[in-house]
């Protein structure tokens, strides 16, 4: 019993800013994942549906992109995700989370991008 409340005291729990902390670390990769053409047209490709843009439109995106890297993570949005994590109690992101796909898509959509 007493090694057993020795146990609980020691165990650190994973606090919310450090999930939160590497859910965003994550998005962040994923954006710098992005910023190489190559693979923002394979993602372009996968999910809208197409091989070509204009530089403009490209050079918007990045941009885009860019400012959403600079930005807070939208707490509402992974809410389920922090949640989910801080009921686990782990820091183990999973980069494949559909929430990172859909808000990469919608950054891509303000670009006229529909899928």
């Amino acid at each position: 019993m007493e090694t057993q409340k020795h146990l609980l005291q020691t165990t650190e729990l994973v606090s919310t800013d450090e999930i939160i902390k590497c859910i965003q670390q994550t998005r962040d990769r994923l954006i710098d994942d992005l910023l190489n053409e190559p693979l923002m047209m394979d993602f372009v490709l996968e999910h809208f549906n197409t091989v070509a843009m204009t530089q403009v439109k490209l050079d918007y995106i990045k941009r885009g992109l860019i400012e959403l890297k600079g930005s807070h993570l939208d707490l509402a949005h992974y809410s389920p995700l922090i949640k989910q994590m801080k009921e686990t109690q782990t820091t183990l992101v999973n980069a494949n989370h559909r929430l990172f796909l859909m808000q990469l898509k919608a950054e891509f959509k303000k670009y006229g991008f529909y899928s």
